[in-house]
């Protein structure tokens, strides 16, 4: 590990990144994987211009392996970034590879229409009475239609999902289908409806 620490100060930025790599890549995808955190440290914003005064700008991210099996990687990152405005922002993304062939792996690699259209149902059931849960009133008529579109576009992108050994949690950011008060949702697939779902050469856990 390198750890790099000093003081903040206004008009600057506030950097808190842990990310992982291979420290000796020997397969395609590990190689990737690699690749892809290297992306993510030259994206650490070190622009200062802009930065009103009295204020501390903040970028930060962590991330954790969720699965790591000779046929797929798959990571979860999650963050915070605060770039003026009323409030900063959290976020959670995923990062899926296969390990053999160094793909970062895509909604097509694992699921065909029809498995989406039922996913999009089950994550509907869960996240409905959670927006309740929050306060929200029950979604109906035209607005349970675009809730249901919002699920279904933010499911269809691999890099909101994250793999374990009981199954995938797809993750729905602040905005992505509700207000930024809601906060974030995430819904939850069980290992055997995957399997009952997904294609069959994808590498789902096992």
């Amino acid at each position: 590990p390198i750890v790099i620490a000093r003081p903040g100060k206004p008009r600057d930025w506030e950097i808190d990144v842990e990310l992982l790599k291979f420290a000796e890549p020997k397969t395609p995808g590990e190689q990737t994987f690699n690749v892809e955190v290297a992306k993510m440290v030259r994206e650490i914003p070190t622009d200062r211009s802009g930065i009103g005064r009295n204020q501390t700008y903040s970028h930060n991210a962590w991330m954790r392996l969720t699965w790591l099996s000779p046929r797929l990687i798959s990571a979860r990152i999650e963050g915070y970034e605060f770039s003026g405005g009323a409030h900063g922002n959290p976020f959670t993304v995923g990062l899926n590879i296969d390990r053999k062939t160094g793909r970062k792996l895509v909604f097509a690699d694992a699921f065909d229409h029809a498995a989406r259209a039922k996913l999009a149902d089950a994550c509907l059931v869960q996240i409905s009475p959670e927006k309740v849960r929050r306060g929200m009133e029950a979604p109906k008529g035209d607005e349970l239609k675009s809730l249901r579109q919002g699920i279904d576009e933010g499911l269809s992108r691999l890099d909101t999902w994250n793999f374990s050994a009981r199954g995938a949690t797809i993750i729905y950011g602040n905005y992505a289908i509700g207000s930024y008060a809601e906060g974030a949702y995430e819904c939850f697939v069980p290992m055997a409806r995957l399997k009952e779902l997904a294609k069959k050469d994808f590498p789902l856990p096992e």
